[in-house]
């Protein structure tokens, strides 16, 4: 991903999609109403990215100016990679095999903002899109006490990893609302880059 992109562009795209969001608001003369929302995800296992396969979960706020237009803030934490799958990776790459090694292994935490359009097809069911960008946060401790390969013993080796950044996250979801004030939201989620994620999101709302 493009740093320039992430850093120039899309916060100036959020910046003038909040803008609009609280215009239209006013033109409209609709109440802005702001919300809490908090669930579960499923993510597929992605060694690469260090996501594993299970659950983690969504938690934050959101705004919504109009029926359309709205914003949110999120916080998500990724189900951890299990350290064996890193372990298997390693080898295969360094064609070496670990027979003394402590891994550690913690959920990738992503922080977003997200610029919301919402779509009504009638008065319980509406269509969601988002799109915005993501504060990542990766990290992995690993001590190889000893690996070895057909020539060569390695003994004390650090491969811990940390890494942060930002890349664009796009959600498409449905919004079912039985009741005002309580309402839930089924969707997929992709976060992009380096430490990218990929999760089925069901979360329950509640609108002040």
């Amino acid at each position: 991903m493009n740093p320039t992109f992430i850093s120039t562009y899309l916060p100036k795209f959020l910046i003038t999609f909040l803008a609009l969001g609280i215009s239209t608001s006013v033109v409209s003369q609709e109440s802005m109403n702001w919300y809490t929302f908090g669930g579960l995800s499923f993510y597929g296992d992605n060694v690469k990215s260090r996501v594993g396969d299970g659950l983690g979960y969504r938690v934050g706020v959101g705004f919504q100016f109009n029926r359309t237009v709205g914003l949110e803030l999120g916080f998500d934490s990724a189900a951890p990679v299990e350290p064996a799958s890193l372990v298997a990776v390693y080898e295969e790459a360094e064609n070496v095999t670990l027979l003394n090694y402590s891994v550690d292994t913690l959920s990738n935490s992503y922080t977003s903002i997200m610029g919301t359009l919402s779509f009504p097809l009638d008065e319980r069911f509406t269509l969601i899109g988002k799109i915005g960008y993501a504060r990542y946060r990766v990290e992995t401790t690993s001590d190889i006490q000893l690996a070895v390969d057909e020539l060569f013993n390695y003994f004390n080796v650090d491969l811990s990893y940390k890494d942060h950044g930002n890349d664009r996250i796009l959600s498409v979801g449905m919004h079912v609302s039985p009741k005002r004030q309580y309402s839930f939201e089924l969707s997929i989620q992709k976060i992009f880059g380096d430490a990218g994620a990929q999760s089925v999101n069901g979360v329950w709302r509640y609108r002040f």
